[in-house]
């Protein structure tokens, strides 16, 4: 057993007497003897004669649901065999700062003892190796033991670098067994314990005894004597105290059965064997090695284009004063988008002198863009000697797949295992089990971590990632996005107060993500700016949507709304630009010129089949504004389709309703504008009549004919037009020689034919003609002359 163990730990002995004066007090530090036994927690048998030989190894009967236990196990040696040192990695005979274990195998259990010390005798030894002696202590099992140290000596220093002599001693001690007395006020007499000498247990080899009463103070009482002495444990007298002459005893000069030393107290006395101790010398490597990338460097820094090739140039070293090492782990990482050449003449590989090779010759994965090789970088192991460096050179590609804003190619250097790299090892702690995750984010405490990942071994070094190990370099790489922009509008046909919507998308087409992004559209006269989605601001005419960064391949799609007025321009052109370098700007605009909806007269409305006024008769259903053109429907301007009743040519003449201002007037049709009686038509653009239908001035008796006015008569020299006018004549029976009172008219147009048929009463015109002798108003038939009376 393990008499009064630590709290918590009952395979730990705490080789003390312990105050007993709470039942708690107990419980919590010995191993109840009514459990199985479990690990050092051994429940010893007492026998009260000499053990029977004939008895079994074991029998039913044990203390849990009848379970074997022991009764004659053979005795067991204390000697220790196949002794070895490795690393926590596993490395033979060498061991980092993080330690390593002492590896030893027994067939008995027990406690061992494991010293450290200098070999001094060896041939290699200088003083610069000399350490404080380290001891180690436990538990020990049957089979193997693997048993950690530290890598630090008996004052907590880290071993010297460098191969070092070592002695390593284990001895081991077994038949460890405790008599707790628990409440026992006197032992006047003490406890004998002897060891007996198998098989017949005759001869005593030993009576000595430890006991450790020195953190009970007065223990129960004053009555009698205390222990003497106080402490006499394993380690205040080694060799131990005879039994047989004093057997931990207290109480004496006393017969008090309370207030004595024991009273209310665990008074733990216990025993044990030493094996013979097991030396052996050791040849033991604490490797400390700062490696570092020294420094990297590419043949082009600025205006890299895709589709250029750089060399980069990677120098890496151990530094001076390290120790060598073998199988460094070495890579060089491109960024995302740049494409490694891997031919042999891609790739040199140079020493600065004999000391450095490859162990295993650089590769390249495809995958993760990187370079990968291992190094053997030689070293001294003290101050002597300078950098053992290395030179790598490799080509890589930029391809469309690269980022302006990831240029950073990335070399690393990382410490084999069981070496100790100064500012890149990291800080888990080697007695936690292995991590073997895939995951090295964050250091997880629970875990021990072996060098894997460089990076994690910098960015979990003790000393906040800085270190010598990874660096990095960057290109200027000119970002190219391809930008392109897309209107449409959601009509293709417009009427005159439609309220159209703009869609723009704008489009990033690569290869690179783009940043300064804005769109801009110059919105034309012939529309008045409504809604402007997307964070639109308009100055005046102008839209800017500030987009700012677009990724490569995406898209943003941005609207607003217009009225279309009654006068152009309507072409609508937007614009894409970005803080980039664009190779094709073709497509950077896109215009779009959505048709206006001709408003076409057409008439024939129920019961207002002429008027003007009435939207039904315009085929847009709305009534020109001022100034607007006049057209009458064709069938070429507007084709017969059945299921649109404003469809096809006119079919009645349009009447002039009030005085009008127009632009052109367009008339192709077999129909008329009608001027009507005391009603104004000014037009201020040009007349295209090419066909039957044209212009009627009306005419009276009793109200003043309509009004026809050419703002532009230059541009309207050969107008077909039917003019009425009314002139009133009479014969005047007693007037004379001249009987006719004639009225007098000027023809107000360029030309006119007479007489015309559509006349109603009777037509007689004469022309007055001076220059006849005689009645100088004469007939006049065909045409007349314009202007004259």
């Amino acid at each position: 057993n393990r008499g009064f163990h630590e709290v918590g730990n009952e395979n730990i002995a705490s080789y003390k007497s312990i105050s007993a004066s709470t039942v708690s007090n107990v419980q919590e530090r010995y191993h109840d003897p009514r459990s199985a036994d479990a690990e050092a927690a051994v429940t010893h048998k007492i026998f009260y004669n000499i053990p029977d030989q004939s008895m079994p190894k074991e029998a039913k009967g044990g203390p849990v649901n009848g379970n074997f236990t022991w009764l004659h196990p053979e005795q067991q040696n204390l000697e220790v065999a196949d002794m070895q040192v490795e690393g926590v990695d596993a490395t033979v005979a060498q061991i980092s700062n993080k330690g390593g274990y002492v590896i030893f195998e027994n067939n008995s259990g027990g406690d061992y003892t494991i010293t450290i010390s200098p070999n001094i005798s060896d041939p290699n030894y200088v003083a610069t190796m000399d350490f404080e002696t380290r001891v180690l202590q436990g538990q020990s099992y049957p089979g193997v033991n693997r048993i950690y140290f530290d890598g630090k000596d008996g004052v907590g220093d880290y071993l010297p670098q460098g191969n070092i002599p070592v002695e390593i001693t284990i001895q081991l001690q077994g038949a460890e067994v405790h008599f707790p007395y628990i409440d026992m006020e006197l032992n006047h007499l003490g406890i004998v314990i002897e060891l007996l000498e198998g098989p017949n247990y005759l001869t005593a080899l030993s009576d000595k005894i430890y006991w450790d009463d020195s953190g009970l103070g007065n223990g129960g009482g004053s009555n009698g004597t205390k222990s003497n002495p106080i402490n006499a444990s394993h380690t205040a007298i080694p060799l131990g105290t005879s039994s047989n002459t004093n057997g931990h005893i207290w109480g004496t000069g006393s017969n008090a059965t309370a207030n004595t030393f024991g009273d209310n107290m665990g008074m733990d006395t216990w025993t044990f064997i030493k094996g013979e101790s097991y030396t052996q010398a050791f040849a033991l490597v604490n490797k400390v090695a700062d490696l570092s990338i020294e420094s990297i460097e590419v043949d082009k820094t600025e205006g890299v284009y895709v589709g250029d090739t750089l060399t980069y140039t990677v120098v890496a070293a151990n530094k001076k004063g390290s120790c060598p090492v073998d199988g460094a782990a070495f890579s060089f990482i491109l960024p995302e988008g740049f494409e490694g050449l891997y031919d042999e003449a891609d790739i040199t590989f140079t020493s600065s002198s004999s000391c450095g090779s490859e162990s295993v010759a650089v590769t390249y994965d495809s995958t993760t863009r990187t370079f990968n090789s291992k190094l053997n970088l030689g070293g001294s192991c003290d101050a002597t000697g300078g950098n053992c460096t290395v030179t790598y050179t490799f080509k890589a590609r930029v391809t469309d797949q690269s980022d302006p804003a990831n240029t950073n190619a990335i070399a690393t250097i990382m410490r084999p295992n069981d070496v100790t790299d100064p500012d890149a090892t990291n800080t888990s702690d080697a007695t936690k089990p292995e991590y073997t995750g895939a995951d090295f984010t964050n250091l997880d405490i629970g875990f021990y971590y072996p060098p894997t990942d460089p990076f994690f071994e910098v960015n979990y070094n003790g000393k906040e990632g800085v270190s010598n190990n990874i660096k990095e370099l960057p290109v200027g790489l000119e970002r190219l996005s391809d930008l392109e922009i897309v209107k449409t509008a959601d009509a293709t046909e417009a009427k005159i107060g439609d309220v159209v919507t703009f869609t723009l998308t704008a489009k990033n087409l690569g290869p690179h993500d783009a940043i300064g992004v804005v769109v801009t559209d110059t919105v034309p006269a012939g529309y008045t700016i409504g809604t402007i989605n997307n964070s639109g601001v308009a100055i005046a005419n102008v839209i800017t949507w500030t987009i700012g960064n677009l990724a490569k391949e995406s898209s943003v799609t941005l609207s607003f709304e217009a009225t279309v007025n009654i006068k152009g321009p309507y072409l609508n052109t937007a614009w894409v630009k970005g803080d980039v370098e664009d190779p094709d700007f073709t497509n950077n605009k896109s215009s779009i010129d959505p048709v206006l909806s001709k408003n076409y007269w057409i008439g024939g409305t129920t019961d207002k089949m002429n008027d003007w006024a009435e939207p039904k008769n315009w085929t847009a259903e709305r009534v020109p504004d001022e100034m607007e053109d006049i057209e009458f429907a064709t069938e070429a301007n507007n084709p017969t389709d059945a299921s649109k009743p404003s469809s096809g040519p006119a079919k009645e003449d349009l009447h002039l309703d009030i005085d009008r201002n127009i632009g052109d007037l367009i008339n192709k049709s077999d129909k008329d504008l009608i001027v009507t009686l005391e009603n104004e038509l000014v037009i201020h653009g040009k007349v295209h009549d090419d066909n039957t239908g044209g212009i009627v001035v009306q005419a009276d008796p009793e109200k003043p004919a309509g009004t026809l006015i050419f703002k532009d008569p230059g541009i309207n020299n050969d107008v077909d037009a039917t003019v009425q006018f009314y002139n009133k004549a009479y014969e005047c029976d007693n007037c004379g020689f001249y009987r006719k009172q004639w009225q007098y008219f000027g023809v107000p147009v360029k030309s006119a034919e007479f007489p015309f048929d559509d006349v109603t009463g009777t037509e007689t015109v004469n022309r007055w003609d001076e220059t006849y002798n005689g009645d100088k108003w004469r007939p006049t038939t065909g045409a007349l002359s314009a202007f004259v009376g």
